[in-house]
């Protein structure tokens, strides 16, 4: 009997180990939060399989040639928010100095359009997508599907080229499918994941004018599969892995991995000892000081916005979270005399 107990016992773990996922909005890094990601241009991974209870091993293969510290802040941060007016958070690209427009909400995450010197002639142009771009929908668990259409035109300063102005005109047809869902390792960790599959065809009509006459008219067809990774587990929150595959060759050309857990985008860590708990929290939240003084707080939810403000004047404080949505949120703790300013993360669960 005890042994049938133990047998019962070891499969119940066995299955609970590779178990399918459901990747909601609060899954997702929101604002405030940063992670570090490497490419490799050259990766010597393979395709994997497709299906239920698949096991893909990219702990070796991956080389970083390029690296990046991504995350969200809050759109109206960054030059060219006035272009993306339904954006609610921004991710700046150091590299080349251009600024991805995002709107997440509870039904997906879609891409507004990019800001900055996209077409390398040293002006800022804002790339609007009509509608958006969705990068994933919510909830998505196997075999969720979407399919997006967006476009946009770039007109853009023609003097680089010896024209008056070069019109860039695309079309994307984009198919989404959660084709497999299993476990995951690279070189952060092993996660459980649902795996997307993209396919995207992208139309791109490219005209020259001089003197309002075309002299220069091309049109290119692009097709994309891309593959992504996507884990609920609070060391990743965003995509695991993702990679380029060309079915032609077999191969994959690309790869880009997560190489950190995410981070609050913080570095003023100067307040004086303290403790915020409970974590989760359901009905209140206890902030305690070491010392009395005076301190400004703030509360911001995943999607930079702010839904409480007030001031805390005692070492032992008690706030009020009940009527908070289920989710993940930024406590500002802000010493305004002495220049100190804390950053804590905390769960509201009903």
């Amino acid at each position: 009997m005890k042994r049938k107990l133990l047998l019962c016992l070891s499969l119940m773990t066995g299955a609970a180990s590779f178990a399918q996922i459901t990747i909601t909005e609060w899954d997702i890094i929101g604002y405030g939060e940063f992670i570090d990601r490497a490419t490799d241009t050259m990766p010597t991974i393979s395709h994997g399989l497709g299906g239920a209870d698949q096991t893909w091993n990219y702990s070796t293969g991956l080389t970083p040639h390029l690296t990046e510290n991504f995350g969200f802040g809050s759109a109206s941060w960054y030059p060219g928010y006035s272009e993306f007016p339904d954006a609610n958070l921004g991710s700046y690209n150091s590299a080349d100095g251009s600024t991805v427009f995002i709107n997440k909400h509870t039904d997906a995450i879609d891409l507004l359009g990019f800001y900055g010197d996209i077409a390398g002639t040293g002006n800022d142009e804002a790339i609007v997508f009509d509608p958006y771009e969705r990068l994933i929908s919510f909830p998505s668990t196997y075999e969720t599907e979407f399919f997006n259409s967006y476009t946009f035109t770039l007109t853009i300063d023609g003097a680089a080229f010896s024209v008056d102005s070069v019109v860039i005109e695309s079309s994307t047809d984009k198919t989404s499918n959660i084709d497999a869902w299993g476990e995951i390792t690279t070189p952060l960790g092993t996660f459980e994941t649902i795996r997307q599959y993209t396919y995207k065809a992208t139309t791109n009509v490219i005209n020259a004018y001089l003197m309002g006459a075309s002299v220069f008219n091309d049109t290119e067809v692009i097709e994309e599969h891309i593959y992504s990774f996507w884990t609920n587990d609070a060391n990743s929150r965003f995509i695991v892995l993702e990679y380029t595959y060309d079915p032609n060759l077999d191969e994959i050309t690309e790869a880009t991995w997560q190489t950190s857990s995410p981070i609050l985008s913080v570095e003023e860590n100067t307040l004086s000892a303290k403790h915020v708990y409970p974590n989760p929290a359901s009905e209140t939240l206890f902030i305690e000081f070491a010392e009395d003084g005076v301190y400004d707080y703030e509360i911001v939810d995943a999607l930079g916005r702010t839904v409480k403000t007030g001031e805390f004047s005692d070492a032992k404080n008690s706030l009020s979270v009940i009527d908070l949505e289920n989710g993940i949120y930024s406590l500002h703790l802000i010493n305004k005399g002495l220049n100190q300013l804390n950053v804590q993360r905390f769960v509201i669960q009903h």
